[in-house]
């Protein structure tokens, strides 16, 4: 273990802002649908109003304390200190004798591509986890994706940092692409939505079968209304974040050579097809609503007649790319996403290959 003596300066992550803002988002619905039903049952709005504030009372509170600490606290610092790494916002510094060294992909939450790596150290029991914008295939990761750290590194301390801790590591292949499965929508927000038919149902049938001044009259009538009502959306809620903030490992890797392209799923080399088997076209995914409309650059890897294998479509999230107009439009997203810096080293590696 290095015994110099380094310090660097770390940019907290926002997720406490995060979370405060889920809390006002909950709240605010569940207040919504506490009026709705209110309204359909003709249970007292004062009582609902008394729990509005209540409920407005405690967030604000949290938001008050929140930033309160954060402008009282000093800059926050992480420093290699012999054998301990002292963290300016931990009491104690974290012994590095035992601890597990992780470098990583860290990934934007809902598209799951890579804005950079993460370094994570795990000891007595605690967990520091600092991101920076540097490309992890260089850093020689190996830890499953992450979307949450504890605070950014700028790209300097960050090589500087990897380096002392576990020493220089092999970097990836400058040929291999991993391709990331694109999320649904749909599926990201089906616990969202279940939950809101699920507690409309409620409220309807709690309406529909009870005595409207049964449950306005009494407490226990008040609870039985409101306590699933905001119970439920809670849960929705919580299970939606857990879902959209789960990050994958990519689902395809290609690796691109001199004699063609091999593709591994999963560490298992799934097939290897050379260059005179394949056609790799252009084409652009027009994504049109009635608010928006955008353009971006796919790329096909298709089998040429009479050859068999798997068309490969991939969408680059990177506008600063733009195909010829008379590239064909795709109206139906590609099943694989790649953010720009991993797009721009595809068509690098294709190069003539792209017709």
């Amino acid at each position: 273990m290095t015994t110099r003596d380094l310090t660097f300066p770390v940019a907290r992550g926002q997720g406490a802002t995060s979370s405060l803002v889920y809390v006002t988002i909950a709240v605010g619905l569940a207040l919504m649908q506490a009026l709705f039903v209110a309204r359909t049952v003709g249970a007292s709005m004062v009582a609902v109003a008394a729990i509005g504030g209540g409920a407005a009372a405690v967030v604000l509170g949290l938001a008050g304390w929140w930033w309160s600490r954060r402008r009282r606290a000093p800059a926050p610092t992480v420093a290699l200190r012999g054998d301990a790494l002292v963290v300016s916002w931990w009491p104690q510094p974290l012994a590095l004798g035992s601890a597990t060294i992780t470098v990583g992909s860290w990934t934007i939450a809902g598209l799951d591509t890579p804005r950079g790596a993460y370094l994570e150290v795990v000891g007595g029991g605690r967990r520091l986890r600092l991101g920076a914008a540097v490309d992890h295939r260089a850093h020689g990761a190996t830890g499953a994706p992450q979307h949450k750290v504890d605070g950014e590194l700028a790209p300097e301390a960050f090589t500087h940092l990897v380096e002392a801790l576990r020493g220089p590591a092999a970097p990836a292949p400058g040929n291999q692409v991993e391709l990331v499965a694109r999320r649904s929508a749909l599926g990201m927000m089906a616990p969202w939505l279940l939950t809101i038919v699920g507690v409309s149902a409620w409220s309807l049938l709690l309406a529909a079968l009870v005595p409207i001044e049964r449950l306005s009259s009494t407490p226990g009538g008040m609870l039985l209304v409101f306590g699933p009502i905001v119970g439920g959306i809670g849960v929705g809620i919580a299970v939606t974040m857990r879902k959209a903030g789960r990050a994958r490992r990519p689902a395809l890797v290609l690796q691109l050579d001199d004699d063609g392209v091999s593709q591994w799923r999963q560490g298992v080399l799934e097939a290897s097809r050379p260059w005179g088997a394949l056609r790799v076209t252009r084409a652009r995914y027009e994504l049109r609503s009635r608010y928006y409309q955008a353009t971006f650059p796919v790329i096909e890897i298709a089998p040429r007649a009479g050859q068999a294998g798997d068309v490969i479509r991939v969408v680059g999230w990177d506008r600063g790319v733009a195909w010829p107009d008379a590239t064909p439009r795709r109206y139906r997203a590609p099943p694989y996403l790649l953010e720009a810096a991993s797009w721009r080293r595809l068509v690098r590696l294709l190069g003539s290959h792209l017709d």
